[in-house]
């Protein structure tokens, strides 16, 4: 294999309000590619079907972890048509929600080509 490139992490879950957190998936829900819901009910995770709407409400009433994550590897999946192809990835997941489906996962993906809008709208710093 080529060269490995590690995933370049931005500003953390403490960094942002619930209303910025909102206003972050919002504008990467209007450009995505591919979003999707999970929950955790015990150690595996299950697709499951959620509105939009519905999953951000968890930012308000939940104890969160918010991610913006470029994801990348190995050269040779950044190509068109790869499922590993380079992205950016912003989503959160619920921490210790007391419901027997256990926590909730919001991941939204993105084309890599957007990482400079959100860099610069929301100030975006790398861990």
């Amino acid at each position: 294999m080529g060269r490995y490139y590690p995933d370049i992490f931005y500003r953390g879950f403490n960094e942002f309000s619930p209303a910025q957190m909102e206003e972050i998936c919002r504008d990467a829900f209007s450009k995505c590619t591919n979003w999707w819901v999970d929950d955790q009910p015990g150690w595996t995770r299950r697709k499951i079907e959620m509105p939009f709407d519905e999953v951000l409400k968890y930012l308000y009433t939940h104890k969160i972890h918010f991610v913006i994550i470029h994801r990348r590897g190995y050269e040779e999946w950044n190509v068109e048509g790869s499922f590993d192809k380079w992205h950016l990835q912003i989503g959160f997941g619920t921490l210790n929600r007391n419901n027997p489906n256990g926590d909730i996962f919001l991941w939204i993906e993105l084309d890599e080509s957007n990482i400079p809008h959100f860099i610069n709208r929301y100030k975006l710093k790398e861990i």
